[in-house]
């Protein structure tokens, strides 16, 4: 699955950040009884990266088909993410390309700009194309509750009138996406039943399946520290 929702799971059915933070998995992430994917501190800190995950890799359960592996095809699975996140969190320091559609309610424009995740993992934002040091948004991570892309949820999701708006920008409908998330702030972003909702179109279909798999981690992260 692309987004955070489970396979088949309707569009849009998102919960309560208390009740179930994010449903990224097949598992509800903040799952008591131990199976859930558990986070282990992350070090953000200039291009160094700690590890992600515990060294039990059952904590690996519902993230990825692990009841179907090894030991040591576990372990391997690991190393693959410590390495994909430790490289993704050198580059998006600094910031990623990408294509923001500012929706002002009447209609919607495609911006060039950055998204970037500062130092300390809290929140995703989107860079500011007016000036760099600000953003555009401001995303909590530990608030993500779905992430929706084209690739899977298509127009029933988006809409016709963006995806029309997309391509008549030269843009690839394959590479949007529809980041969902909770604040107690709603006065700067459309609202659907009291979650906010913000859409970005990424450089190429690597950039989006990295970014898809990578905030997948780093949103259990920052729900850890947040309940800790």
């Amino acid at each position: 699955s692309c987004h955070f929702g489970s396979v088949g799971a309707p569009p849009l059915a998102l919960h309560n950040k208390r009740q179930c933070a994010v449903t990224m998995f097949r598992t509800c992430c903040c799952a008591d009884d131990g199976t859930g994917p558990k986070v282990c501190r992350v070090l953000h800190n200039g291009e160094e990266t700690g590890d992600i995950f515990t060294s039990d890799a059952e904590q690996l359960h519902g993230y990825s088909a692990v009841n179907a592996m090894t030991p040591r095809e576990r372990e391997v699975e690991v190393m693959r993410l410590q390495a994909l996140v430790t490289d993704f969190l050198k580059q998006v320091t600094r910031g990623m390309p990408c294509t923001y559609v500012r929706d002002d309610g009447l209609a919607s424009d495609m911006i060039q700009t950055k998204y970037r995740i500062p130092k300390g993992i809290v929140d995703l934002e989107v860079v500011s194309p007016d000036d760099v040091k600000k953003a555009e948004v401001t995303c909590p991570l530990a608030l993500i509750q779905d992430i929706f892309t084209f690739i899977e949820d298509g127009h029933a999701v988006f809409g016709d009138e963006l995806v029309l708006q997309v391509e008549n920008a030269g843009l690839q409908k394959e590479l949007l996406l529809m980041i969902v998330y909770s604040t107690q702030d709603s006065n700067d972003h459309q609202t659907a039943g009291g979650l906010l909702k913000f859409c970005l179109l990424l450089q190429d279909r690597e950039s989006r399946d990295t970014f898809l798999e990578c905030l997948r981690i780093l949103c259990i992260h920052a729900i850890n520290n947040d309940n800790a």
